[in-house]
């Protein structure tokens, strides 16, 4: 089971502050979940050192751009979003897409 993110790894989004959240939750021996981060850019590097700092690398899993993302989605049990701006709405629309475009295939 796996709280899902999908984005283009780079500002405005803000994995950092997302990773830190998900680290809270993990302290709880009955939290379950990985993160499963899919995407790829300019802060893998930055994001995935964070990862290995924080003793997080056997609960959050990079994974790279994917070119099935549907699948990902469906075997979600949660999807999470952290950004520096508001770009809620973007996210917000695009996720309606993928659900409305699941139930019409």
């Amino acid at each position: 089971d796996y709280i899902l993110t999908v984005a283009r790894l780079e500002y405005p989004k803000d994995f950092i502050t997302l990773i830190d959240s998900f680290n809270i939750l993990v302290k709880d021996k009955n939290f379950n979940y990985n993160l499963v981060i899919v995407g790829d850019g300019p802060d893998k590097k930055k994001i995935n050192d964070y990862i290995i700092n924080k003793k997080l690398s056997k609960r959050v899993f990079l994974v790279g751009s994917q070119d099935d993302v549907g699948k990902f989605y469906k075997n979600s049990k949660l999807f999470a979003f952290s950004a520096c701006q508001s770009i809620y709405d973007i996210v917000i629309a695009t996720l309606r897409l993928l659900h409305f475009l699941q139930n019409e295939i």
